[in-house]
């Protein structure tokens, strides 16, 4: 994408900055409007990814950042305008991919086979973060920690914090699946146990499943970097004004900071609530996303205590993750897991919303 490319854009353009030699050989450089060599006869440009804007377009060199979210169309472009150039080049650069990656599993293959030029460094496959080889493998992966040139303690903290899956794709560039488990149940079952009542004013979320077959109620407070959580309710087959009317009695009598929903799910719930004075937001999927992020890296440092209910114990397990947009970023699928998730989905939202909340000063409703 566009930032991707500006990342090695303005990196280029620092090296021609900080080099004498190299600035003479440009006129002056700019952020924006590319970089021409003195004579003007070059030029270097970020461009757009798409293939219709890459038509009847021609260059020496092209570099493509992040190979694995490119569009075949565009890549096939690159190759054509090249190939109208004497000794013409494209120069790849990814991290590894998933079964989605169409572009990446072809060139692969013709790496492997010998056809283009071609350099891999990944751990074995099979490799996880739980190898008990995990430095070597982060090494083979990692050149530049290979050579000592990044900390390992830096890598293997952030190895701990990432979801498994993430950790295999980005720290031990192993392709992944598009679709996959988004916690180890051990993980969860590993957490402190709670067992003591809120000491604060709490965050409350909802979540239901999507034919209203049950609906989930979970609350969460923060103790320093621990967030305790506990899934308060589980109704079946509730209607909008049962919800509705639980949520009214749960705020006249638990001290609360706020609710929050899928605001896709449960949008006459959140205006109801709005309506009669209780503080509520919507989540959208970015928040999703970032809910789930969050969860993982504190469950991942066991930094969440919950009374382990045999609901969640059944469905942690059982929820996938699925991949959506082009940056990596996540969230659990309904369609995709392996059961009904509204118990799950509630306490990801409440452990997100109590560490989001934890150093901004209370608000009590």
């Amino acid at each position: 994408n566009a930032d991707q490319a500006t990342i090695v854009y303005n990196r280029t353009k620092s090296y021609i900055d900080q080099n004498p030699e190299l600035a003479e050989m440009f006129q002056k450089t700019t952020d924006t409007r590319g970089l021409t060599t003195a004579d003007g006869k070059g030029r270097y440009k970020v461009i757009a990814s798409k293939g219709s804007s890459l038509q009847g377009w021609s260059a020496s060199l092209a570099i493509v950042d992040e190979l694995h979210i490119l569009d075949p169309e565009a890549f096939n472009a690159l190759v054509i305008g090249t190939g109208q150039r004497r000794d013409g080049l494209v120069f790849g650069i990814t991290t590894a991919g998933d079964e989605a990656s169409e572009l990446l599993l072809k060139l692969y293959e013709s790496g492997r086979a010998g056809d283009i030029g071609f350099y891999l460094w990944a751990a074995d496959e099979g490799s996880s973060p739980e190898s008990p080889d995990l430095e070597e493998q982060l090494k083979r992966a990692n050149p530049s920690l290979a050579c000592g040139f990044q900390s390992m303690e830096q890598a293997l903290s952030e190895v701990k914090i990432l979801p498994r899956i993430d950790a295999q794709r980005y720290k031990l560039n192993l392709f992944v699946a598009n679709v996959d488990a988004w916690l180890d149940g051990i993980v969860w079952e590993n957490q402190p146990h709670l067992d003591k009542q809120p000491t604060r004013p709490v965050v409350i979320t909802i979540d239901r499943t999507p034919d209203w077959s049950a609906a989930s109620v979970a609350c969460a407070w923060a103790e320093g970097d621990q967030i305790n959580v506990d899934l308060i309710a589980s109704i079946v087959k509730p209607d909008l004004e049962e919800l509705i009317e639980y949520a009214r009695k749960l705020a006249a009598r638990v001290p609360f900071t706020h609710f929050a929903m899928d605001r896709r799910l449960l949008p006459d719930l959140i205006e109801a609530l709005n309506n009669n004075g209780i503080r509520t937001f919507g989540y959208t999927a970015a928040d999703h996303c970032r809910a789930a992020a969050t969860a993982v890296a504190k469950l991942n440092q066991l930094q969440v205590a919950h009374p382990h209910h045999p609901l969640l114990t059944y469905q942690v397990p059982r929820g996938v993750r699925r991949t959506v947009g082009a940056d990596g970023d996540w969230r659990l699928s309904r369609r995709d897991s392996l059961t009904e998730i509204d118990a799950l989905t509630a306490t990801i939202m409440a452990i997100h919303e109590a560490d989001r909340d934890k150093d901004e000063p209370t608000q009590v409703f």
